[in-house]
């Protein structure tokens, strides 16, 4: 077995990559921090079978070594997707492993972006479509009454639209890294402000509200953002809960926290989908939600917009009984957040 050198060893301990140097044997010779890290290495020698816990890998190290040329490939290996490669190094073959899991995870989720928000899209734009063909059909008609009517279904697909292309432009713009505005913001007014916002629509369907609201709330964060995080709180209640039904907003202090909480006494959450109504235009009930004008966006710019400021948003619900949604956001902003479901 013939030794790497101490300088080979510097260079792949200096490597933020796993990476491994085998002997022409296929011995394991060298093995970096984070390779033994990510394959739970000890000390003792090892085979590229042992090693590496995989033959198809160990394969890989024959056919370099009888070829002695690079190969490339990408594998599954404890978990995790890698990006191979092997290249003799000498009388040895090295071994570098780049992981990808969390890269195809992001690209995954852009893919299904798309895709949802291609779907989402192509409702409305199918309505306007066709509400437009009708509308001149009846103008040609000189049915006055029936053109009306199909101009008001054209203008609401319309709105729909750009209300869905409004949410979208502020969940990307949510997503983006750090929190750009800093300045002091009075939640307490905030949510007051959004309170008398949806009074009109808890009045139609004789929705009780009740808020119990200090005289001020002070965070530093971005006011915009706040009023997007409290109005899709507050319409989400509204929307999913039943006529003559009831909402409870209460706003209070904690260590250095203030606890905005919403709860209403709707058609509450499955226990199956709590984990997942944060999702982006992921919806429980799918029929209700589009003819009450919902996107399935709401609640991922609640979650953003409550990370975004360095908090967290959490939620508890009976189905059939309701849904208690606390979003918990620092008095000064720090990194982090999470989502809690229970």
């Amino acid at each position: 077995m013939s030794d790497p050198g101490p300088l080979l060893e510097a260079l792949l301990e200096a490597l933020p990559d796993p990476a491994l140097l085998f002997d022409a044997d296929h011995r394991l010779t060298v093995a970096n921090a984070e390779a033994r890290r990510l394959l739970g290495l000890r000390e003792e020698p090892y085979t590229a079978t042992q090693a590496l816990g995989t033959a198809r890998l160990a394969d890989l190290l024959l056919e370099v070594g009888e070829t002695r040329r690079p190969v490339r490939m990408e594998a599954a290996l404890h978990g995790r997707d890698v990006a191979v490669s092997a290249a003799p190094v000498g009388e040895h073959i090295l071994l570098h492993l780049r992981d990808q899991t969390d890269r195809q995870r992001v690209d995954a989720v852009r893919r299904d972006f798309v895709a949802n928000a291609s779907h989402e899209m192509k409702t409305p734009i199918s309505g306007i479509q066709a509400l437009a063909e009708a509308l001149v059909t009846t103008l040609d008609r000189d049915d006055h009454d029936r053109s009306r009517e199909l101009a008001g279904q054209l203008a609401s697909e319309a709105a729909r639209m750009g209300r869905l292309i409004t949410e979208l432009l502020s969940l990307r713009r949510l997503e983006d890294d750090g929190l750009r505005a800093t300045a002091p913001v009075d939640l307490a007014a905030v949510v007051r402000d959004e309170l008398d916002r949806i009074a009109e629509t808890a009045r139609a369907r004789d929705i009780e509200v009740v808020r119990d609201l200090p005289e001020t709330a002070v965070v530093i964060g971005s006011e915009p953002d706040l009023h997007l995080m409290v109005t899709n709180l507050l319409e989400n209640a509204v929307r999913y809960n039943r006529d003559a039904g009831r909402i409870d907003v209460e706003l209070r202090p904690q260590e250095g926290t203030w606890h905005l909480e919403v709860v209403d006494t709707g058609i509450g959450i499955p226990r199956q989908d709590l984990d997942r109504i944060f999702e982006r235009f992921y919806r429980v009930d799918v029929a209700r939600s589009r003819a009450s004008g919902g996107t399935g966006l709401g609640l991922a710019i609640v979650r953003h917009a409550a990370e975004r400021h360095g908090g967290a948003v959490r939620v508890r619900s009976i189905l059939g009984e309701g849904s208690t949604f606390t979003v918990d956001l620092p008095v000064e902003p720090s990194a982090g957040g999470a989502i809690m479901g229970h």
